[in-house]
């Protein structure tokens, strides 16, 4: 089922960003970090638009903006997630970033970042109302 392809993506995204949070250098390799978990979050974000229906040019459409794919989720999907404010807060920080690809490309980075850690507890928190959600 394409909905839980895109899932377990979107969850080796962040897994591996989990593994380079515990890096001793962390600060050597944190934009790939939120680069890692900027795509697990859109992966994530577009397995419930894809269990709803989406095909998969549709799912394309949604691109690398993930505030929009956050608010098209949430409408599309009727998808009511507990603690949505925190989740949505560190998409509304990744989004802007994610959607230049500054995390992939050496470039000046003027948005303000979340938390590391606070971003992977909410992205693991969305990642398991997902998992729950799919049964």
């Amino acid at each position: 089922m394409r909905a839980a392809r895109y899932l377990r993506l979107g969850e080796a995204y962040i897994s591996a960003a989990r593994g380079v949070l515990a890096a001793p250098d962390f600060e050597q390799v944190r934009l790939p970090f939120y680069g890692l978990l900027g795509h697990g979050m859109e992966l994530a974000l577009k397995s419930v638009a894809a269990r709803t229906g989406w095909d998969d040019e549709r799912l394309m459409w949604l691109g690398h903006d993930l505030d929009w794919a956050w608010r098209v989720t949430l409408s599309d999907a009727g998808f009511e997630v507990h603690g949505a404010r925190a989740v949505g807060g560190v998409i509304r920080q990744l989004s802007r970033p994610h959607h230049a690809q500054a995390f992939r490309y050496p470039a000046l980075l003027t948005w303000p970042l979340p938390d590391p850690r606070c971003a992977l507890a909410a992205a693991e928190a969305y990642l398991t109302l997902v998992r729950d959600r799919h049964g």
